[in-house]
């Protein structure tokens, strides 16, 4: 049964399903990149933390959009539905790699302390 075509997924959508996660773990590769010495100097060190939950919360995020893309596609061999499932793939992994990089500050005690 093909979609109603009101409810199909806009250009925007898909995008967002399919880039968000890239983007996020970018983002995070280079927020961590930045803030590891700064972290190091305060006694409270959490900004490392919050880039990773944000970060992770992006890609989750997009991982969504790309999810209620596939539903709302439902027609297994249309270009919507290829990148709906595809966005969904990428979402899961890099929100993977995004907790696989926040593990060695997570669990490690580190610069020096």
């Amino acid at each position: 049964m093909p979609a109603d075509p009101s409810k199909r997924p806009t250009t925007l959508r898909l995008a967002v399903g399919w880039f968000a996660a890239p983007l996020a773990w970018a983002l995070h590769l280079a927020l961590v990149y930045a803030l590891a010495g700064w972290d190091c100097r305060h006694p409270l060190p959490l900004a490392l933390y919050a880039a990773s939950l944000l970060c992770l919360s992006v890609a989750l995020g997009g991982t969504w959009v790309a999810w209620r893309n596939v539903q709302v596609a439902r027609s297994p061999g249309s270009v919507r539905y290829f990148l709906g499932c595809s966005g969904c793939l990428l979402g899961l992994l890099f929100a993977a790699t995004i907790t696989m990089q926040s593990l060695p500050f997570l669990l490690v005690e580190g610069c020096g302390r």
